[in-house]
């Protein structure tokens, strides 16, 4: 492989991991920030792919929210409870809490930065 290609692989690893870094810190910002409650899934939207998307209601000062969330690695079950957190400033904004809708991607990016770094010194 020529050193073109060797510092490619490299820029490529690394804009992964620096991609994985920034994931973490915006849930960790996300997590002091936000406040926690349970919300209660109340639809399964199947608009979009082969994947179900809950529906999930949450109550902030008496008022009622509804939100679409994305796909997760959980199978959601209508009635179940789920705990999100929010943007005490705009409630309308909600994320899961769970910690297997995050981590896939930022794991994705982990894997994708090791191999590609470590791909990047063998050839």
């Amino acid at each position: 492989m020529d050193t073109l290609s060797k510092w490619l692989f490299l820029a490529t690893g690394l804009s992964a991991g620096v991609a994985f870094l920034l994931v973490e810190l915006r849930w960790k910002k996300r997590n002091r920030e936000w406040e926690r409650l349970e919300a209660v899934v109340v639809d399964l939207d199947r608009s979009g792919d082969s994947t179900d998307c809950p529906v999930v209601n949450y109550t902030v000062s008496g008022v009622v929210y509804e939100r679409t969330l994305g796909a997760f690695l959980d199978f959601p079950i209508v009635g179940q409870t789920w705990n999100i957190i929010y943007d005490p400033s705009n409630p309308s904004r909600c994320a899961t809490f769970s910690r297997s809708a995050r981590v896939t991607p930022s794991l994705v990016l982990l894997i994708v930065s090791i191999v590609t770094i470590m791909l990047s010194q063998t050839f």
